[in-house]
């Protein structure tokens, strides 16, 4: 009889405790009024209580969304960025979240309703990530268990110079700036450039502890360091919590913990001994990984690449890394759209792309940065949409706190990379600073008749062409001070020259057209003629 009423329980919805709405008094006379009026019908049933009844619920119902936008407004007044509250709104507003869904328990095939039964499938599925790739080189293992059994106290000599990732001073632009430069010197060495963008499944998920340890002794880490590095990593558990259920606890068998202090460093110590050759550039930011040859021709640039990724394929199984084949993509960079030969990862061909994303930046075979300015006001608009209710013209919140917003969660959308795509052509950039106006002239309930130079300056926010032009003189001002031989080799060219107005560099002399300035005035002074003669 118990495990029948759990079952019911279980398989039935609870009724939720709602505490009763407060009620302004005229609000609660409307209601009494069509209750009332909702007795008299339901005892007479004649046309003319039901006809009062009607119009009193017309009356209540109309009311309550007035209460319920004066509620959204009283609290968005007071929104404020000293107790947090403002950005956990628009935190919330940035991601949805939802219940968990009916799971399928693989062992049964039959549906879970209990939250044990789903946080046991759950967890049954994470204990089967968090286990090594069950492929790997037989005398590696041999190496890596004599290695843990047999290392001594040494001091660490290595350096990490190809892997930008979680690394001091270094962030994705630097490594997009480097991976652009390397294909525009080919450009104008007429050399073609070809990339293949490797996708590693699971990548922190995977990591090989045995493995990561050797690498450590190989390093010549301190025997310290690698006891505690080998004790934050071996016999670690996790349990699921769904609700008030809890799973059994589980063994993690492989990977580094996300979030952890020492995961992104381990993790680049796991992927920093990939293999290296002099005509092959190697482009890593944690797992992205990116790898480039050139060439006179297609051809020439595809061979040694195909050969390089031989060797690339026996370190991955050597260290028991999986590629995601299908979601790895090659892209040629070269003036012709001729045809070139397919690169082959494990024997399956690649497809050419005429666009790659890479760290959240589109490449595209002519590097004129169109694809990625569409991406950007992709972005852009389903970020807007998610504040919109904060932002719009009939928002009660602050006006500096709409601007925060707008500061702090819309315009890094707008300007991530700039220093390196703001050299496309001019219709991209206004394209985008399209978007800031628009948003801004909502945010200050501007008229037709508001310029837009005289809203920013009355919000105190410069223009996003001012904005780029100095994130581009600061960016390309800090790069001699960083000592990593990878940005010292990033070429340097005279950015005022006309030769190089499609290189990144030509951010920091961005300027507006003539043509530009002229359609402007001469639009002003027409309009102004226009208002002067009426």
């Amino acid at each position: 009889m118990s495990d029948i009423t759990n079952a019911y329980n279980n398989s039935s919805r609870p009724l939720k405790h709602h505490e009763e709405l407060y009620l302004p008094p005229h609000l609660r006379e409307l209601k009494t009024e069509r209750n009332r009026s909702k007795k008299v019908w339901q005892r007479f049933r004649d046309p003319t209580s039901k006809n009062l009844f009607n119009r009193a619920q017309a009356r209540f119902r109309n009311a309550m969304p007035e209460l319920n936008q004066g509620m959204y407004n009283s609290q968005n007044e007071q929104l404020n960025i000293y107790d947090g509250t403002l950005w956990r709104r628009t935190k919330r507003l940035k991601s949805k979240r939802s219940e968990i869904a009916q799971l399928k328990n693989p062992g049964t095939n039959l549906p879970s309703h209990m939250d044990l039964e789903k946080a046991e499938i759950i967890a049954d599925h994470l204990e089967s990530q968090f286990t090594p790739n069950d492929f790997g080189d037989p005398n590696t293992e041999r190496t890596v268990e004599k290695s843990i059994r047999e290392f001594e106290n040494e001091i660490c000599t290595s350096k990490f110079k190809k892997q930008f990732g979680f690394t001091p001073q270094l962030s994705t632009t630097h490594q997009l700036l480097r991976v652009v430069e390397h294909i525009n010197e080919g450009k104008n060495s007429n050399l073609a450039t070809a990339a293949i963008f490797l996708d590693i499944a699971k990548s922190f998920h995977k990591v090989w502890i045995e493995g990561l340890i050797h690498k450590l002794i190989a390093y010549k880490f301190p025997q310290y360091i690698i006891e505690i590095i080998q004790s934050y990593l071996t016999n670690r558990h996790f349990t699921v919590l769904v609700k008030n259920s809890d799973s059994t606890p589980r063994k993690l068998q492989a990977g580094v913990p996300h979030g952890g202090i020492l995961a992104p460093i381990t993790f680049v110590l796991y992927m920093n001994d990939v293999p290296q050759v002099r005509n092959i550039m190697i482009s890593l930011y944690a797992d992205d990984t990116v790898i480039l040859s050139q060439g006179k021709t297609p051809d020439k640039a595809i061979v040694p690449l195909q050969n390089y990724l031989k060797n690339l394929e026996a370190w991955l199984v050597r260290w028991k890394i999986k590629l995601n084949v299908d979601k790895t993509e090659a892209i040629l960079f070269n003036k012709k759209n001729d045809d070139w030969p397919k690169v082959k990862v494990y024997g399956t061909p690649i497809e050419c792309k005429k666009e790659v994303k890479y760290l959240g930046f589109v490449l595209d075979k002519q590097l004129n940065f169109r694809a990625h300015t569409s991406l950007i006001k992709e972005k852009y608009n389903k970020a807007f949409r998610a504040q919109y209710s904060l932002i719009c013209r009939n928002s009660s919140l602050n006006l500096n706190n709409k601007v925060l917003i707008y500061l702090a969660y819309l315009r890094p959308i707008l300007t991530y990379a700039s220093p390196i795509w703001a050299c496309t052509a001019r219709s991209n950039l206004r394209s985008i600073q399209v978007l800031e106006n628009k948003t801004l002239r909502m945010i200050a309930n501007a008229r037709w008749y508001h310029r837009n130079i005289d809203i920013r300056n009355a919000l105190n926010v410069p223009s996003l062409q001012q904005f780029i032009q100095k994130l581009a003189k600061i960016f390309y001002g800090k790069l001699p001070d960083i000592n990593n031989p990878e940005i010292t080799n990033i070429p340097v060219y005279d950015h005022n020259d006309k030769q190089n107005r499609k290189r990144p560099r030509m951010t920091i002399s961005l300027r507006v057209s003539p043509r530009t300035v002229a359609f402007l005035s001469l639009t002003f002074f027409c309009l102004r003629s226009f208002f002067t003669t009426f």
